[in-house]
C-alpha cells in the first residue's frame, strides 16, 4: 500500500473525501499539515487519494482522526491499512494509549485491530438555544492561569494536550472562586471545550457555551450536563463509540462538559 504524508498541494484533492455529514476536512487537514504534533497521511493509487487519516501525539497518549476512504474503494482493506500504518507511528513514537471516536463504519475495523469500547459520546442539539446572564465568576483567561488550566485539563483527560490548548487560552473563559479555577471554556477550540472540577462550574460554563452554539458533545457518563441540556430542551441526534487501544488511561469523563472534537477528544 502506498501511503505518504499529506501535503498543503493535496488539499484540494482531499475535499473529494469529504463524508456527508461530517463538518467540513478541508481547513482540519490544512491545520494537520501545520502541526508540529500532527501526522497526516494519504493513500495513493494510481496517483490519486484513496484514503486519508492522521496521527496525534499527545506526549504518552495518542489519537486517530479522520480516518477517510473513498466511497468507491471501500472493503478493499485501505481502512484497515491506514489504522495500522497510523497505529504503528503511535507506538513507535512514545503513545502508550491509543484513542479515537469510531462511526458505526469504522466500528468492527477498530474492534478486529485491537481497539476496545470506552464510552459514548452523545450529541445533542437545540434549534433555539437558551440565553442565559453570565455568571459573576466567568471571566476572560489571564497569562497566569495557564499552568492552573493544564494542570485541570490533565487531571480530567489523563493526557498532556499543552501543546493543542495553548493556542486558544486568549480568547477562553474560566469560572473561578476562592478556591481557584473550577473549569474553563474554550470557544475556539474545536467544538468549544468544557471542562470543569464540579458540576457548578461545568453548568455555568455550558450556560455561556449556549450563547456560542445550539450543538454540544459529552461523555454518555457526564449525567448532570446530559440533564442539564435535556432540561433546556436540546435532543439528542446522535450517539458515537470512544474507543482505546494500549495501556488504560486514569480519567474524569464525568467533568467534561463539552468535548473538543471527534479528532482530539
Amino acid at each position: 500500500m502506498n501511503i505518504q504524508p499529506v501535503t498543503s498541494k493535496d488539499i484540494e484533492e482531499i475535499k473529494e473525501l469529504q463524508p456527508d455529514g461530517w463538518p467540513g476536512i478541508e481547513d482540519v487537514f490544512l491545520y494537520y499539515v501545520q502541526a508540529p504534533f500532527c501526522h497526516p497521511v494519504k493513500v495513493l493509487s494510481d496517483r490519486k487519494i484513496i484514503g486519508i487519516g492522521t496521527a496525534v501525539f499527545f506526549a504518552d497518549t495518542g489519537w486517530l482522526a479522520h480516518i477517510i476512504v473513498r466511497v468507491e474503494c471501500r472493503n478493499k482493506g485501505v481502512g484497515g491499512g491506514i489504522v495500522r500504518y497510523l497505529l504503528n507511528d503511535l507506538v513507535n513514537g512514545g503513545c502508550r494509549t491509543v484513542l479515537l471516536i469510531a462511526t458505526d463504519l469504522g466500528y468492527p475495523v477498530y474492534k478486529r485491530m485491537g481497539f476496545s469500547h470506552q464510552t459514548d459520546y452523545i450529541f445533542f442539539e437545540n434549534k433555539e438555544p437558551a440565553a442565559f446572564f453570565p455568571h459573576q465568576n466567568i471571566i476572560a483567561i489571564k497569562e497566569q492561569d495557564t499552568d492552573e488550566i493544564f494542570t485541570l485539563d490533565r487531571f480530567v483527560t489523563g493526557e498532556d494536550r499543552r501543546i493543542l490548548l495553548k493556542d486558544h487560552l486568549e480568547n477562553g473563559y474560566v469560572y473561578r472562586n476562592r478556591l481557584g479555577i473550577g473549569g474553563y471554556f474554550l470557544p475556539s477550540l474545536g467544538s468549544g471545550t468544557v471542562i470543569a472540577k464540579d458540576m457548578k462550574a461545568g453548568i455555568e460554563l455550558i450556560k455561556a457555551r449556549c450563547a456560542f452554539t445550539g450543538k454540544a458533545v459529552l461523555p454518555a457518563d457526564n449525567s448532570a450536563g446530559i440533564d442539564f441540556y435535556r432540561r433546556c430542551g436540546y435532543a439528542e441526534t446522535n450517539r458515537a463509540k470512544r474507543m482505546i487501544y494500549g495501556k488504560d488511561m486514569d480519567w474524569q469523563p464525568h467533568r467534561i462538559f463539552n468535548r473538543i472534537g471527534g479528532n482530539f477528544g
